[in-house]
């Protein structure tokens, strides 16, 4: 939450979490260990967003899935295609704040999330 206050609206870039998190202005004396807090990612996705692009990106992206997730959800109830809700489903878990997770950039977990994410989209039907 430091590095997100700090770099409030852009936040410190992409998959820089890990150099800034080791810097000496964010020891906290009052932890013992204190010296290992240098992690590669800050264990929640809407942590490593906010920390990482900031608030301009995160919301960015937040509208973006948002979006998605609604045309997916209006596609499902017209078609009931159970490929698309299972999609569905999983992408709305994956972005559940109180589930801890991996680095969303640069883990397995994003790979799976985004062919979740293709397949939800992949069944909206266009208008042409």
């Amino acid at each position: 939450m430091k590095i997100f206050k700090e770099n409030l609206f852009f936040g410190v870039g992409v998959k820089n979490f890990r150099h800034e998190s080791g810097k000496k202005k964010y020891e906290n004396n009052e932890y013992l260990q204190t010296n290992k807090r240098q992690s590669t990612h800050p264990h929640q996705i809407h942590h490593e967003f906010l920390s990482e692009t900031g608030l301009f990106g995160y919301f960015s992206f937040l509208i973006f899935l948002l979006s998605s997730v609604y045309l997916g959800i209006k596609s499902y109830l017209k078609d009931k295609n159970i490929y698309q809700l299972s999609s569905i489903i999983f992408i709305i878990t994956s972005l559940l704040p109180v589930l801890p997770s991996g680095s969303f950039l640069s883990t397995f977990t994003s790979g799976i999330f985004w062919l979740n994410f293709s397949i939800m989209i992949s069944y909206v039907k266009s208008k042409s």
